[in-house]
């Protein structure tokens, strides 16, 4: 009971496709599985696209508000599937805006929302996209 409310209070639901997190100041888009898997290049640019009237959003946000979260924000998504007030959301890799290169790829980093693990991987490889907005 008391996890529900903690659960309650941190996750806002603004009833316009978004849910916002007290705790870290971000905004999520609600529903974490809008754009399917693309690789990074694409992932990038829908996250920057997004606007009001996409994937479920009646917030009146424009393109340019929303992004993917960066490698320190990661961690945050593995809490929010956790929190099972978001939805499509899969247990499955999730890229951040970070890049990540090695001697064998250019990659950006990601989070497995199975064990909230951060990897790179190469950057057109294909993973989910999950846009977020305020802090960085």
């Amino acid at each position: 009971r008391e996890e529900k409310r903690r659960i309650q209070e941190r996750y806002v639901d603004n009833r316009d496709g978004t849910i916002t997190d007290t705790q870290s100041g971000l905004t999520g888009l609600k529903n974490a599985n809008c754009f399917g898997r693309i690789n990074w290049h694409k992932a990038m640019n829908a996250s920057k696209q997004l606007a009001s009237g996409q994937c479920g959003l009646t917030d009146r946000s424009r393109r340019g508000d929303w992004r993917l979260p960066t490698e320190g924000e990661l961690k945050l998504l593995f809490d929010w599937k956790k929190s099972g007030q978001f939805s499509g959301v899969e247990i499955y890799r999730y890229w951040s805006s970070s890049a990540y290169a090695d001697n064998f790829s250019d990659g950006a980093k990601n989070v497995y929302l199975g064990n909230g693990q951060v990897i790179g991987d190469n950057k057109t490889d294909v993973f989910n996209v999950w846009p977020v907005r305020g802090r960085q």
